[in-house]
């Protein structure tokens, strides 16, 4: 029997069982085979998240002028309305509207002649009242005489006495007239009560003024010096409170202020603070505080609006993050850290006040801790992150220290 004839048949019935086995022992060699042969494949699957780059600014505690800044407007210290104090027609305007002008310069000049006439006639009045009065004062002397002699009687010297009463009255109340004539004839000159700028006059040449009212023609804003208008947080005035206190100070001992102008140059003078309400407004939380600034050149108007700024101290170990990298959440004051292993963790802060681009820390965050900058609307705590550190001007401004300096 040769070798072919003694080889089992494929044939039949048992082939498909054969072919099965011999199937499943190719899929299963080729099962134990993969992962020898793709080793990366399997690492790939098990590797960690990439880290996500950001940007940090790293806390670093440093000394820094708290200065701060508000917004003021101007005020003049005085501001007259110039009224018309009597009924009569503008004959001049002496004045050039907006210009600077002296106590006692001339403004406006009323029709003159009604009340010198007026003048005149009280003048006379009071003139021929001299005459009855010398009379009536001679006849008193000579009756008084011959009723001590019992020449004249009691009625007759009685007689005598009322008419030079009457005649005294009546020269009284005609030197009050001469002294209103005389005084309205004054008001008829219209001139300014205080030194300062006049504003546009509210009438023109011809009008007549002062019937059954004072008619108002112009107003007259002092100049040097002028108040600036502004308020400050409550917290910055504890702040600056508990500052003083620290340093065994009066509280009325203000700090110098200094304007910032439109331009964004600063005024040569410096202010002071004058009046501070005593009392906080309860609808916004600030305190209305008003400076005095001298201005003798005229630039500063009334109306104008300026930064005011304040440098009340020099404080110590401070930290500093930028306004942009603090998050609101339902009150709370939170900001991204790059914490232990750069994982990312949300950290509750106490703010200060605002300096600049930035707000004092006051608790929840230390020295060498990770703030970060950008982008945090997209990141989430837990999250890996590459702290990457860029300087603190590249992420905003602190104000600038004032340059003007007290001048005595």
């Amino acid at each position: 029997m040769s070798a072919r004839d003694s080889l089992p048949s494929l044939s039949g019935p048992r082939r498909p069982a054969i072919l099965a086995a011999v199937l499943l022992l190719a899929l299963l060699g080729a099962g134990c085979g993969g992962e020898d042969r793709k080793p990366e494949a399997r690492k790939g699957e098990q590797a960690a998240p990439q880290a996500v780059p950001v940007k940090v600014l790293v806390m670093r505690p440093r000394t820094v002028p708290m200065i701060y800044d508000y917004t003021g407007q101007l005020e003049a210290k005085e501001s007259v309305e110039i009224r018309a104090r009597v009924e009569g027609f503008l004959e001049r305007i002496a004045y050039v509207e907006g210009g600077l002008v002296k106590q006692g310069d001339l403004l406006f000049a009323i029709d003159r002649k009604p009340f010198e006439e007026a003048l005149h006639q009280a003048q006379g009045d009071l003139s021929r009242n001299q005459a009855s009065l010398d009379k009536a004062k001679a006849d008193d002397a000579r009756y008084s005489a011959l009723f001590k002699q019992s020449v004249v009687s009691q009625e007759e010297y009685d007689r005598v006495r009322t008419s030079y009463r009457e005649a005294q009255a009546q020269a009284a109340s005609l030197t009050a007239a001469v002294q209103a004539a005389r005084l309205n004839l004054g008001y008829c000159d219209v001139t300014s009560p205080i030194t300062g700028r006049a504003g546009k006059a509210q009438v023109k040449v011809g009008s007549l003024v002062g019937r059954s009212e004072s008619t108002l023609l112009t107003t007259v804003d002092s100049v040097d010096p002028i108040y600036v208008n502004f308020s400050i947080s409550e917290q910055e005035y504890l702040s600056y409170i508990r500052a003083v206190q620290a340093k065994h100070e009066q509280a009325d001992e203000s700090p110098p202020l200094y304007l910032v102008l439109a331009d964004g140059k600063e005024y040569d003078q410096v202010g002071r603070a004058e009046i501070a309400q005593r009392t906080v407004d309860p609808r916004t939380g600030t305190l209305p505080v008003r400076g005095i600034f001298p201005n003798p050149t005229g630039m500063l108007l009334p109306g104008q609006f300026a930064k005011v700024r304040v440098k009340a101290e020099d404080r110590k170990d401070t930290l500093l993050a930028p306004q942009r990298a603090i998050m609101d959440t339902q009150g709370r004051k939170t900001v991204y850290v790059a914490g232990a292993n750069n994982v990312l963790e949300a950290r509750t802060v106490t703010l200060g006040a605002g300096l600049g681009s930035f707000y004092v820390i006051e608790q929840g965050l230390a020295a060498g801790d990770k703030v970060v900058v950008e982008n945090i609307q997209k990141l989430r705590p837990g999250m890996s992150v590459d702290p990457q550190e860029v300087p603190q001007d590249e992420v905003g401004l602190l104000p600038d220290a004032p340059a003007a300096s007290p001048k005595g």
